[in-house]
């Protein structure tokens, strides 16, 4: 009976040229997803982050994930032409992005607590001493003195010979809690280096967040791909499945609020 309702009330809407509501659109069962390929996000061999992401948000919703591989501005032209669902990920502007972010990148600061006592922002640098390993030094936008590897940014900062060390996030909170570092790419004897220091006594905040989002056809469909897209991000992120994906392949997990 309800089937028939909503049947009926999608025929008047019709016949008066009203939209029908995503939520009473057709059941969608293939996902169409424009993208470059990219290495380690969409292999075309079907692997890669984005790739495995996409199947499990759209599996519980019974939809399958078809891949369109064509230049980035081709992918972007389909999902505003509705041909496709959507592509990304972008910096947001006023498109329909997801609300949540599909790739995210910290870079933050570890310091002694003795020698940034009032943390504000990055204004509380000024001044400073920075330091970190070439990898990162120019991308954070702050004045960071290039070292030759990240053994050497934490022993300068843990000695004192510098006020902060900054680096990709999830490298700084392993130090943290591990007490260990790489001294060098090259170093093919171990490579692992172990501290010792007062886990306390160390500070890490965050100098710089990048975040990509993924953005979808301006239709009523794109809306309700849209609104899968979200809801399977907010279950795997529920269910721990989120963190274990993004950690599989070493990146950093999205915040997702």
């Amino acid at each position: 009976m309800i089937k028939a309702a909503l049947l009926a009330l999608s025929i008047g809407a019709i016949a008066i040229g009203v939209k029908i509501p995503a939520a009473y659109a057709e059941d969608i069962k293939v996902i169409r997803h424009a993208t470059e390929s990219w290495g380690g996000f969409t292999n075309e061999d079907g692997t890669g982050l984005y790739h495995e992401l996409f199947r499990e948000i759209f599996k519980e919703s019974g939809a399958k994930v078809e891949v369109n591989y064509v230049p980035l501005k081709r992918a972007v032209e389909l999902v505003k032409q509705g041909r496709a669902d959507l592509t990304g990920g972008f910096n947001k502007d006023d498109r329909p992005f997801a609300k949540y972010p599909v790739f995210e990148s910290s870079m933050s600061i570890i310091f002694r607590k003795d020698k940034i006592k009032d943390w504000n922002d990055v204004s509380s640098l000024k001044g400073l001493r920075l330091v970190g390993p070439a990898e990162t030094a120019k991308a954070s936008g702050l004045p960071v003195t290039e070292v030759d590897s990240r053994w050497q940014a934490a022993t300068l900062m843990l000695k004192g010979r510098a006020d902060g060390y900054v680096d990709l996030t999830p490298i700084l909170t392993d130090f943290k809690e591990t007490k260990k570092m790489i001294k060098s790419a090259q170093d093919t004897s171990g490579g692992e280096n172990k501290f010792e220091f007062d886990a306390d006594e160390l500070r890490i905040e965050t100098v710089k967040l990048t975040q990509l989002f993924m953005v979808f056809s301006d239709t009523e469909r794109g809306k309700k791909v849209r609104e899968m897209y979200e809801e399977g991000t907010r279950r795997m992120k529920a269910d721990g499945r989120l963190d274990a994906l993004y950690s599989k392949y070493k990146f950093q997990t999205p915040t997702i609020e």
